[in-house]
Parts: structure tokens; sequence; C-alpha cells
């Protein structure tokens, strides 16, 4: 049969991309996905594919997709710079030995189509690449390559491409993959980029329609230059602490005597008025996730109708309705289920904590510049393939010796002439996802931290007394409380 040389020079995706955010999820059956491996383009009686597509830079979201409800490295490569938020979070290609990246093509029309697993060169300090590989045609196998041969005799007319890098190799020929590297903690450093490699996240160019010129025997994308794309989008949780910075100080010698007030001097009174004031230490949260893609192993499919990838749309549970919803997924490495119920009120919620990242520190005052990241803050970030997820991030606290109702949490109040213990909050610790995401964003969600002050106390921070002592003495030494 004929050899076809493709030139493919790339298409801007802007648009295209933004479709994500408003096309439905049609349920496909789940049937084998046609699939061969690529050969060199020199191989006798191949047809040769050849592109250059360039990584487009990730964008922060002005639309908001969360709310409070009260409740080796290969592939890609992630660095969080900053202050800016608008240009705090960059991504480029990072390759394997002799420069190259895995690469999943997929050609189809209405009829079907086929993916092409294969390699490309990273070109441009990882900000782009360039790709040439063969398909070959069969004999012995005309079944498995019965779509290539189609579209081939009709010299690709009416044929579209889609790209993707990052992927796996599932444990079946013809299936493929992704798997979330999990949730990560950030300390922000001026002049220090923090960059995630392994394979952190997927780029995609889909809808890529062809042309084929007869007076050059050659087959391109229409309408030029291909840009690569995150597919789906990333969610960054940052805190902002408003507690009181200051708090009366307390000290507390044995696990079998209450805590009492000290002066300046670090003398015992027995008046709130005559307590010393020290600072407040950070609260340590961690985050903890419900049903969003960040904590599943994704497969990849395509839709041709919609011209898009389906990224673990098979496994998806945007509704909550299947309460055995965790056992039909892979999990994220790093994730565990919440004993208990400690957040939000549906009934299909399976909140996960991100214990493998362990806690942030978020002292009083952080994140006061909602455009800029404060030194030595500290975030947490997750990627989320599939821009059609429902769920929720929220965060817990698993000490909150200086913010439970204690007296290791009280201030003076009313010109020292009364005292309040101060309470965090919950009612504002969980967001939920309300509508698709729009591809190639990162979102920002920020987290108040706030206190209610009431007189009387909290019982209820003694109700494991020893854990409470043993904390107060890590943190008394950890904070020179009693300096």
């Amino acid at each position: 049969m004929k050899k076809f040389y493709m030139a493919l020079a790339a298409v801007s995706l802007l648009a295209s991309c933004s479709k994500e955010n408003v096309e439905p999820q049609p349920k496909q059956p789940q049937e084998t996905q046609e699939s061969i491996d690529a050969v060199d383009p020199n191989t006798p009686g191949a047809i040769r594919l050849s592109l250059s597509a360039d990584v487009a830079p990730i964008e922060l979201a002005q639309d908001n997709i969360f709310e409070g409800d009260g409740q080796e490295a290969r592939g890609t490569e992630l660095t969080v710079s900053g202050p800016n938020l608008n240009q705090a979070i960059t991504y480029k290609i990072t390759p394997e030995s002799g420069d190259k990246v895995p690469a999943l093509l997929y050609l189809y029309d209405n009829q079907g189509g086929i993916f092409v697993n294969g390699s490309a060169t990273v070109i441009k300090d990882g900000k782009g690449v360039n790709l040439s590989l063969g398909m070959l045609l069969d004999p012995a196998n005309t079944k498995k390559s019965a779509t290539l041969k189609r579209l081939a005799d009709k010299n690709m007319k009416g044929t579209k491409l889609s790209i993707m890098i990052g992927h796996e190799n599932g444990q079946k020929p013809g299936e493929y993959v992704f798997t979330n590297k999990g949730a990560k903690k950030i300390t922000y450093k001026p002049n220090e980029p923090v960059t995630f490699g392994d394979n952190f996240l997927l780029l995609k160019a889909t809808g890529l329609e062809l042309e084929y010129d007869a007076a050059t025997d050659k087959i391109s994308v229409k309408g030029g230059k291909v840009s690569l794309q995150m597919q789906g989008y990333l969610v960054a949780a940052r805190f902002q602490n408003k507690f009181p910075s200051k708090m009366l100080h307390h000290r507390w010698d044995k696990i079998s005597e209450s805590p009492y007030g000290v002066n300046a001097q670090g003398k015992r009174v027995t008046g709130y008025a005559q307590m010393a004031e020290v600072d407040r230490p950070p609260l340590g949260v961690t985050l903890t996730v419900d049903n969003l893609s960040g904590t599943y192993q994704t497969s990849i499919k395509h839709n041709n109708t919609l011209n898009r990838f389906m990224i673990g749309e098979d496994v998806d549970n945007a509704q909550y309705q299947d309460p055995n919803i965790l056992n039909k997924r892979t999990m994220t490495t790093g994730f565990r289920k919440v004993e208990g119920k400690g957040h939000g009120f549906r009934e299909r919620e399976n909140f996960l904590d991100a214990y493998a990242i362990g806690e942030a520190e978020i002292p009083v005052g952080s994140a006061k510049n909602a455009n800029q990241f404060d030194k030595d803050e500290q975030f947490f970030l997750l990627y989320c393939p599939n821009p059609f997820d429902r769920g929720s991030i929220a965060y817990r606290s698993l000490m909150k010796l200086y913010y439970d109702g204690s007296p290791f949490a009280t201030i003076h109040k009313q010109n020292n002439q009364g005292y309040a213990f101060c309470y965090l909050k919950n009612k504002n610790n969980s967001f939920r996802k309300t509508k698709d995401a729009t591809g190639n964003k990162y979102y920002y969600v920020t987290f108040p931290i706030e206190s209610t002050d009431f007189y009387g106390g909290s019982d209820y921070w003694t109700s494991d007394k020893k854990a409470r002592f043993d904390a107060y003495k890590v943190a008394q030494a950890k904070y020179k409380l009693d300096k």
C-alpha cells in the first residue's frame, strides 16, 4: 500500500481545551481498545508520522469550582516557584535516556480509532517535543491493524489525531492508565523553586483535524501548530490563620495536676490579669480528600464524538451513589480512609487522609496576601486528571492543643478584665467541587482558620489526657514557650 509521510505541524488548542467544562460525560461500553506499537519510521511499508508540539503555559483559573459547604523521571515535571500566585506553577516534559519520552497517539474517525504507543524527542528544555514514528500494517494480524488500514485506504480523509504524554501501559495490551502521584506539601522559600518529577501530570492535544495534500503526498494538521496542555486541573489548598496571635501563658508540670497560669517571670499566678502573654504556636493540619480523581488510578480512553480523552470516568462516581466505590478503584499511594465521619453530611462521602505528606504548620497571620505566598508558607497541591469529577477537599487537625478551647488557648478580654477560651471553628473546613474544571488551570482554595470565643472552657480536651500531656511537652520544647 502507499506510504504516507505525516508532516503534522501543530495546532493551538486553547479554545478546544475549554470545552472540557461544558461537554457531558458519556458512558461508553468498556470494550477492548484497538492498539499497536510504533516502529522505526524507516521500516519498509510503514506509515510514517512526524510532528512538533509546544507545551502551553499553565494558567491560574479566574473562576471558582469549589465552594464552602459547611464541612526515573519521565513524562511531566511540575515546578512551584512564586511568590506571585498567577505565575507560581509551571511544568515541562522531562526525558528518559536519549531525550525520549513515551507518547500515546490516537487516530480516529466517526467509525472508530486506534491507539499507537510510541515515543517523542524532548526539545526546548522540556517545552516542546518532536515526534517521528512508523505505523506498520501487520499482514499476519489484519484485525489488530484493521482501523489503521481503513484510515490509510481513504488517504486519512475525515481522520483526526489526539496525543497524550505521561501515560503508562496497563496490565493488558491496549490498556493505558495514569497513576496519580498523590498530594504534595510545599514550603515556599523565595528563589528556591520546588520541583516534582516522576511523571507528575498528563499533557494532551486533542481533536486535531488532518488533511491530505495529493501534490506533496503529505498529511498535515489543519490550522498549524500543536499545543500540549495539561489534562484536568490542579488544586492548591492554602490556609489563612486568623486566630489571636497571643495567648495566656500556662504550664503543665504533671499529668495528675491541672495546667496553671504564670506571669512574665514564670511564676505561678491565680488571677488571669497577671498571666503573661506568649505567641500562639502554629496549627498543624493535614489534607483530606473525598472522591476527587487525585485519589485513584485512572484509565485512559478516548471519546471520538467529543474529541477528547476520558480519564478515569469509568470509575467516577460524581453522585456518591455507590457505597462500594472505593473497592472498585486502585487508590493513590499515600491516602488512607478516615476512621469515623469528620466532615460534611452527604451519605456517600469517603474522605481520605493524605497521611504520607504529614502535617503543614500554619502560623497566625498566614496567607495574609491573597495574591502572593509568604516566606516559609506551607500549602498542599493535588493534581486531578478528570475535569468532570466531583468531591471535596478539607483539612483536619490531629492535635489542636493551642486551638481547642483548653486553658492553653485562652486570651485576655476587655482590657484584661476577663478571659476567653478560643475554640477552632470547624464549619468551614470543607470545600466542595461544584462544577467541571477548565482544563490547563490551577485553582487556589484558601481555608479560614478562625476562632470562636466562649466562656467556661471545654472539657473534651482532657478526653485523652496522656496524649495531650505528651503533645504539650513536645510543643513546649519545640516552640520554646518557657524560654
